[in-house]
C-alpha cells in the first residue's frame, strides 16, 4: 500500500511539474492574458480537467512556489537558536523566502509576469497571492510559537506580516536583476521597524 501511495505521489508531482514548466514557457512567450488553460494542458500533455486537480486557475501557476518556500521558512525558524528569540526567527524565515526566490530560475522567469498581473489587477496584490501570503503567515507564525512557547506575541505576528507583505510588494513592483535586492531591503526595513520600542 505504501509503495502504491509513493507511486501516486510521484505521478502527481511529475504532472504538477509538467504544468508549471509548460505554463512558464507559454507565459514567457505569450504572456498570461494570451495563454489559456487549454494551451497549458496541451503543452503539458494532460487533459484540461487534470490542470484543475493541481491549480484552480492559470494565475495560480504564477505563485506555485510560495507553499514550497514556506517549508524553507519553517526550517529556518526551527534552526534559530532559542536565545535569539522569535523576532530573529521571523527575520530568518523571511530571508530564507527571499533567498529561495532568488535561487530558483523558473520562479524568477515568471517574476515579470507576476508583476504584470499585479499591474493589471489594480491596487493591491492579486487574490491568489494574498491568500497564499495569509496562509504563509499562519504557518510560519505557528512554527515560531512552537519554537518559542510563550514568547511569541502580537508584535511578532505584526513583524512577520510586515516582512512578508514588504517582500511580496517589492517583488511585484521591481523589475529584473534589482528585484532580489529590493525584496531584501524591504524585508530589512520592515523588520527594523520592530527593533525599536514604540
Amino acid at each position: 500500500m505504501t509503495e502504491h501511495m509513493g507511486l501516486r505521489e510521484r505521478r502527481r508531482r511529475r504532472t504538477r511539474a509538467a504544468i508549471v514548466a509548460a505554463a512558464t514557457r507559454l507565459f514567457s512567450e505569450r504572456g498570461v492574458a494570451d495563454t489559456t488553460i487549454a494551451d497549458i494542458a496541451a503543452a503539458a500533455e494532460i487533459a484540461p480537467r487534470t490542470f484543475f486537480l493541481h491549480f484552480p486557475s492559470k494565475e495560480d501557476v504564477l505563485f506555485h512556489h510560495v507553499e514550497e518556500y514556506v517549508d524553507l521558512a519553517i526550517d529556518a525558524v526551527a534552526r534559530t537558536p532559542l536565545e535569539d528569540g522569535p523576532r530573529r526567527a521571523v527575520r530568518s524565515a523571511v530571508r530564507s523566502l527571499v533567498d529561495a526566490f532568488d535561487a530558483t530560475s523558473s520562479v524568477s522567469a515568471l517574476a515579470d509576469q507576476r508583476a504584470a498581473l499585479v499591474a493589471r489587477s489594480g491596487p493591491g496584490l492579486p487574490a491568489t497571492l494574498a491568500a497564499r501570503l495569509v496562509d504563509a503567515q499562519r504557518r510560519v507564525l505557528s512554527a515560531v510559537a512552537e519554537r518559542f512557547p510563550g514568547r511569541s506575541d502580537s508584535m511578532v505576528a505584526a513583524q512577520l506580516g510586515a516582512c512578508l507583505w514588504a517582500a511580496a510588494s517589492a517583488a511585484v513592483v521591481t523589475t529584473g536583476a534589482a528585484r532580489s535586492s529590493a525584496m531584501r531591503e524591504a524585508v530589512e526595513r520592515a523588520a527594523a521597524g520592530f527593533d525599536e520600542p514604540i
